[in-house]
């Protein structure tokens, strides 16, 4: 029950607030919910929506998806 209303507020999240608070709160559900494999196709949906991340001055088209990739890893 907990997973599906994590999902769904994530879902809400990606689509009306701004994309690094949507990523923050994925990371967040990263440390509640155990095995949370979700979180990296949210990640995705929001690289394809807003493209993605810059750093350093260098455009990097998955950029949400590699963060929330390695903290899912190392979780």
């Amino acid at each position: 029950m907990l997973r599906i209303l994590i999902n769904l507020l994530i879902i809400l999240s990606i689509f009306m607030l701004p994309a690094y608070i949507s990523v923050i709160l994925i990371l967040f559900s990263i440390i509640i919910v155990n095995d949370f494999i979700e979180a990296v196709i949210w990640a995705i949906l929001i690289d394809v929506l807003y493209g993605g991340g810059s750093i350093f001055g260098l455009h990097f088209a998955y950029f949400f998806t590699a963060v929330v990739l390695v903290c899912y890893l190392s979780s």
